[in-house]
């Protein structure tokens, strides 16, 4: 084992290990259900908009050479059309929810929580400004575009909601856990209560307890059976014309609102204005690492008591969650494959072109393709929570986490000593740490 292998798994091996605990919490009933969620809710909240402020502020982003960042948003315009090409081809009743299922299962990187801790082991703490800026086309660029496209899929789908795939028409009934769900500022953030039975819910009367824009039941009609050159009218009856004149008003207003009230991104905010205003304007470093002082030093320890808590909470965090779930990976195997290769061999594989065109180099290159071959994070699973009923796109998203979470450490090792044995980017020692590096004139 090279020594690059053996310092990423004393990170990895040890995330494992903490899923384990957090698998074993749930199965010995250590902890209520609601715990999940309610850790998940901590972490969302106050760990990562800590650390995103951190990696932020902690730099004068003026002096950052931004091509880094570009990198992320050029994978994620890439593998967004790609999404949309392969949803108009395969036909589909849900063209936006298929649409953004496709999105997510490619590119909802988990950058921050796996990212960081994976990364510094080779590279050193300094490496966590590169985790921020691979996530700020995350919450800048897609995290709007899919809110955009899954409120208008709400407005005008509103018995999409409720699955009417070919797969799930064929059962009378779902098996669902009952559960209460709370929507936290971009929906991202949730907590579920489940039941200590199952109930077994006839489809019709699911079909009748989703639709609320709906609310003439006189006009409701029976989208499961209405054919697609139908569907404008079906789709549109039960809207008063008063209620679809502001429509395209309030799909602006509930992005905007939900975007701009994400904790991460109120991270994202006010890391750019300390770095511009205190760093870059008043040249004030105290904060920045290795040796803050000052006032430096006390906003340093207050961030980081927050920050230290984003890894093992949320390792732990999707320990429990993956307790019951692993099955859902060969419920729907064809697509969690696909999935899974795009995520974690295509997405790393084109960020290595997308490397060389921009001319990244070194740590930063390097640093680029493994965060690309990370799995897709916890919250994805909330957000497709909060705007579908489809069980079957439910699991396929749990299962990408819970798997793509298990085979990080492989794919994430494998292209390191890939990577190491090409000398590809150039030969980087053993005992690099990243140093932010300023950009090209």
């Amino acid at each position: 084992m090279s020594e690059g292998a053996e310092r990423i798994a004393e990170v990895a091996v040890p995330i494992l290990v903490v899923m384990l605990c957090g698998w074993l919490s749930m199965h010995f009933k250590l902890f209520p259900a609601e715990a999940l969620w309610t850790f998940n809710l901590f972490v969302f909240t106050f760990g990562i908009p800590a650390l995103v402020f951190k990696g932020l502020a902690q730099q004068d982003l003026t002096d950052i050479d931004w091509d880094f960042a570009l990198v992320f948003l050029i994978l994620r315009l890439f593998f967004g059309l790609l999404a949309a090409i392969v949803t108009l081809v395969v036909r589909t009743f849900d063209y936006p929810g298929e649409f953004i299922l496709n999105y997510i299962g490619t590119t909802w990187i988990n950058t921050i929580i796996f990212g960081i801790p994976m990364l510094a082991s080779l590279y050193g703490p300094g490496v966590a400004v590169l985790n921020v800026l691979a996530a700020l086309s995350s919450l800048i660029f897609q995290l709007p575009l899919m809110l955009a496209i899954l409120e208008f899929r709400k407005v005008w789908y509103p018995r999409e909601i409720v699955t009417l795939d070919s797969q799930t028409r064929k059962n009378s009934s779902v098996e669902l856990e009952v559960g209460k769900t709370e929507n936290k500022g971009n929906g991202v953030a949730e907590a579920e209560i489940s039941a200590t039975t199952k109930k077994v819910i006839p489809k019709t009367k699911r079909l009748s307890s989703v639709g609320d824009i709906a609310k003439d039941t006189k006009n409701q009609v029976d989208l499961e059976h209405a054919d697609l050159e139908g569907m404008e009218d079906a789709q549109t009856k039960g809207f008063p014309e008063r209620e679809r004149l502001p429509v395209s008003c309030k799909i602006v207003w509930n992005v905007v609102r939900k975007v701009f009230t994400t904790p991460p991104m109120i991270g994202i905010i006010l890391g750019f204005l300390y770095s511009f205003i205190v760093v870059h304007a008043n040249e004030y470093t105290d904060f920045a690492e290795p040796e803050p002082a000052g006032f430096g030093l006390y906003l340093n320890n207050f961030v980081d008591f927050f920050g230290i808590t984003v890894t093992p909470l949320a390792t732990f965090t999707v320990g429990m969650f993956s307790y019951g779930r692993l099955h859902h990976f060969r419920n729907h195997l064809l697509k969690n494959i696909i999935f899974i290769i795009c995520k974690m061999f295509l997405m790393p594989l084109l960020a290595v072109g997308v490397c060389f065109w921009l001319d990244i180099d070194g740590i930063e290159a390097r640093s680029a393709v493994l965060i690309a071959s990370l799995p897709i994070a916890l919250a994805s699973f909330s957000l497709v929570r909060n705007y579908y009923r489809q069980e079957d796109v439910i699991s396929v998203i749990s299962a990408q986490i819970v798997i793509g979470t298990i085979l990080m450490i492989a794919t994430f090792t494998a292209w390191n000593e890939y990577m190491d044995a090409n000398d590809l980017f150039g030969e980087i020692p053993s005992d690099a740490m990243y140093i932010p590096r300023k950009p090209k004139k």
